[in-house]
């Protein structure tokens, strides 16, 4: 064990996976997605309609009216389906909802999931993105892996506190990350003039 598993925790949080916790989890992970594909599909209406104002009804109406629903089902239907399965699987392993005890330091976290009692400690360098939806926080890690707080778990503290250090742990590493990118990009220019 480290010396960073005796120390006091920052904070702590109690999640319990619902069937909400994991449709609003899927649904806010997927929301830049989910933007991004109904900005497309107001301009696919929009050109249907004009369409159909000026001409008489073509393939491409069939085709934009498939893209409609084809989005739908991927944006809106998929994640539901997902989140259902997830929590019957969970349901099925475990025969009671997930809870994930997740208590913050200063340089990492630890997730303890019940009942199966498995731990990861996740260092704040390894947060790719934090996303922040109704009822959640999901700090992502790497594609399709994220953790799940939420934001009533927390014990002792409220949300804006931890809001506050979330957002001061995730800038740093940007501007960490911003510095070691000008860095190399400097070094890439002097070694590339020097030839």
């Amino acid at each position: 064990m480290d010396k960073g598993d005796y120390m006091e925790p920052l904070f702590a949080n109690k999640c319990i996976y619902t069937k909400d916790v994991f449709r609003e989890s899927l649904f806010g992970y997927n929301k830049r997605k989910k933007a991004l594909t109904f900005i497309i599909l107001a301009f696919l209406i929009i050109v249907i309609l004009i369409q159909l104002l000026l001409y008489s009804v073509s393939s491409e109406i069939y085709l934009a009216l498939f893209t409609i629903v084809l989005s739908a089902l991927v944006f809106i239907v998929l994640p539901i389906i997902q989140a259902n399965l997830s929590y019957k699987r969970s349901i099925e392993l475990h025969h009671e909802p997930i809870t994930a005890l997740t208590t913050f330091y200063d340089d990492h976290f630890v997730s303890t999931a019940q009942p199966s009692n498995a731990t990861i400690t996740v260092k704040y360098n390894q947060v790719k993105r934090v996303i922040a939806t109704k009822q959640l926080y999901l700090l992502v890690v790497r594609l399709q892996l994220f953790y799940i707080i939420d934001k009533n778990g927390f014990e002792k503290i409220n949300m804006v506190e931890f809001e506050k250090f979330i957002k001061k742990k995730h800038l740093k590493r940007s501007f960490i990350f911003s510095l070691l990118e000008n860095n190399m990009k400097l070094l890439l220019h002097n070694c590339g003039s020097s030839f």
